[in-house]
């Protein structure tokens, strides 16, 4: 306060996040997606997780600043969020490409 300022001390806890089971979540509708270099394929799908009809294709264009990037993926992810909604499923399932594991062909060669 000596020196016209004033500071502040905040501190938060994230809410504990409750789960579902995956036959949980098919046996009330769900979405599945695959994340692409240019766009996300999502696929509705049956009680066994099986494919339902054709995949809807939203697309992104990573290209430009991080922000024009940040735009694109937040329009696409809004895209899949209405589209379930509209599908009335309960769940959405996304790809997890586990990168950090290094297990991907580029780190160990096409063996």
């Amino acid at each position: 306060v000596e020196r016209g300022r004033w500071y502040l001390t905040a501190s938060w806890q994230r809410p504990v996040v409750q789960t579902i089971g995956l036959e949980t979540a098919r046996a009330a509708g769900m979405i599945g997606v695959d994340t692409n270099a240019d766009h996300f394929a999502a696929y509705r799908l049956d009680p066994h997780g099986n494919p339902v009809g054709d995949p809807h294709r939203f697309f992104y264009d990573l290209s430009g600043t991080a922000d024009h990037r940040d735009a694109q993926i937040r329009h696409a992810i809004t895209q899949v969020l209405h589209w379930a909604k509209s599908c009335g499923v309960a769940a959405i399932g996304i790809e997890n490409l586990d990168f950090t594991a290094e297990k991907t062909r580029e780190k160990h060669g096409r063996k």
